[in-house]
């Protein structure tokens, strides 16, 4: 059993872990798309010779 379906359980949330669970699978997949991609820019960017950024 997951921590929040006890949580779930406990403090009577009414909380639907699945759409949940998938929220984050969403979440997780697009941020391994959006590293990909911020990959591949950089890959370019340094082939062009472009210094690369400093982001304070």
């Amino acid at each position: 059993m997951e921590l929040i379906d006890i949580l779930n359980r406990v403090y009577d949330l009414e909380i639907d872990t699945e759409s949940l669970l998938d929220r984050a699978e969403q979440i997780r997949r697009k941020l391994k798309e959006v590293a990909k991609r911020h990959k591949k820019m950089r890959e370019a960017e340094e082939k062009r010779g472009v210094p690369e950024r400093i982001y304070v």
